[in-house]
């Protein structure tokens, strides 16, 4: 399949295709090693990169040169930006044969005027649409019709004032889907609201620049659920390869409250509709899980619960646990796990009647005295008691939603910044970035704001293919953290 067409089949796929910005050849190799399936170039970044003071400067001929060379190493498909299409109509229609011999995928036409990008400008609409319509007669006569052209409308940024901006972009982003291009890309998109206008306003595909220094001050928290939660499905990353990470537990305490609420499973703070603490919560998770599935790490962990909750009720170790009689009761747990687990789907059934088994099991093998063994079916009362305190509906509430928790693997995990070091995940969530939770609003010594400047590399390095930032707008006091302005990370302005 050519290059073309895979990238016409991502983007017909129906789902959110992410495109990292390249500036050379090692940044696009990068891109394609994290699990990118295509790159976009940005002549902007090409000239940044070689110390040029504005795309227009740096050219089509050197844009060329270091596009071929992207699309030469790597192997996944590239967008090149053929900018304004370096002049008009007929300067259009080379340009894409020049970068269709250079080996692209698709390419960006815009209509700001980059001769001076300063002053955000745009050329007229019907000079716009030509240059849309030569670049796709173009594709077609050097028999590459696949060809996806990225139709760009800056008139978002360009007009006086934002109502007038939107309209104008959405009437030229659907002139240019008319005239032959496969996607519009609208610029200066701030809010979530404006990408949800443009979306059912304009009928094609629609692009847009994330992460920029206009828009990641209006992406909050909420956005996390239609951002990030997506993102890693699209990269085929599973729950329990990311994460969520915060300066403060207490923010990670509300989310997983959400999170809960929206069915997606977390492990951490707010993550359990009851509190962990309780005798058998632990043991209760690791034995729904077991009665699930069959597998044999999961059995030592909960032949580990089994001696951590005999700790915690008895307040001594027994390290009995550990031998062939503790085995023995191990299984004899398990069988009367999975046995109840016949009996009861729901949860609330099966810990009010293993707890009592379990209990049983424990004072009959003699690891628990009888004086003790209340407190495990106290403890079932008080775990059905705080989910119907936390609004969970119990009567529908499975046992293997219990088990969940004793599988982290299948979970996204919720984690403290600090907590963090010397774990990694596929895809990381950094929220709550303000000023006043990085650096902490009790810093005032140089050396305390430097803590908090390396706390959050720790958050960052976190992650192996992707990395997102999120800051909470809800009110006008949550100002981004400076460390994400220059001279630092420079992704807000």
């Amino acid at each position: 399949m050519g290059k073309t067409k895979e990238l016409r089949g991502l983007l017909d796929s129906g789902g959110t295709l992410l495109m990292p910005d390249a500036f050379d050849p090692l940044s696009a190799r990068i891109i394609e090693r994290l699990g990118f399936k295509a790159v976009q170039c940005s002549g902007y970044s090409f000239a940044l990169a070689a110390c040029w003071s504005s795309e227009a400067e740096f050219g089509r001929e050197r844009n060329l040169a270091v596009t071929a060379r992207i699309v030469d190493a790597v192997n996944i498909p590239v967008m090149a930006d053929g900018e304004d299409g370096f002049g008009d109509e007929a300067a259009a229609a080379g340009t894409i044969r020049a970068f269709l011999r250079a080996g692209v995928a698709g390419v960006n036409i815009e209509d700001q005027v980059i001769a001076n990008p300063a002053a955000r400008r745009v050329i007229g609409r019907e000079a716009a649409v030509g240059k849309i319509k030569a670049a796709r007669v173009a594709a077609q006569k050097e028999g590459e019709p696949d060809l996806v052209i990225n139709g760009r409308t800056d008139a978002l940024v360009a007009a006086d004032n934002m109502e007038q901006g939107l309209g104008e972009a959405i009437e030229r982003a659907n002139r240019y889907l008319q005239a032959g291009a496969d996607l519009a890309f609208v610029t200066g998109v701030t809010t979530l609201e404006q990408v949800k206008l443009l979306v059912k306003e304009i009928s094609g595909p629609v692009s847009i620049a994330a992460g920029l220094p206009n828009n990641i001050r209006s992406f909050s928290i909420a956005e996390l659920f239609e951002h990030f939660i997506p993102a890693i499905d699209s990269l085929g990353i599973s729950l329990g390869d990311a994460a969520v990470l915060a300066p403060w537990w207490i923010k990670l305490l509300h989310l997983g409250r959400e999170l809960r609420q929206r069915n997606i499973p977390i492990i951490g703070p707010g993550a359990r509709p009851y509190r962990r603490s309780r005798e058998f919560a632990q043991l209760a998770e690791h034995l729904c899980a077991c009665a699930e599935q069959r597998d044999c790490h999961l059995v030592q962990a909960t032949h580990r619960c089994m001696f951590i909750t005999l700790l915690n009720i008895t307040g001594k170790p027994d390290w009995m646990v550990y031998t062939y009689t503790g085995r023995k009761t191990l299984c004899r747990m398990l069988a009367l796990a999975r046995d109840v687990r016949k009996e009861h789907d729901g949860a609330v059934g099966w810990l009010e009647a293993a707890s009592k088994g379990i209990a049983d099991v424990l004072v009959d093998d003699e690891f628990l005295p009888p004086s003790k063994a209340s407190v495990l079916t106290d403890s079932a009362q008080g775990m059905n008691h705080e989910m119907e305190r936390n609004n969970i509906d119990v009567a529908n509430l499975a046992v293997d939603e219990l088990g969940l928790y004793a599988r982290p693997r299948d979970c996204l995990s919720l984690m403290t910044m600090h907590s963090a070091k010397g774990r990694e995940f596929d895809a990381v969530a950094l929220i709550d970035l303000h000023d006043g939770r990085l650096p902490d609003f009790r810093a005032t010594s140089q050396e305390e704001k430097d803590e908090s400047r390396r706390l959050l590399y720790v958050g960052i390095t976190r992650a192996r293919k992707m990395v997102m930032y999120f800051t909470d707008q809800s009110h006008h006091r949550n100002q981004p953290s400076p460390f994400l302005r220059r001279p630092w990370l420079g992704v807000v302005g």
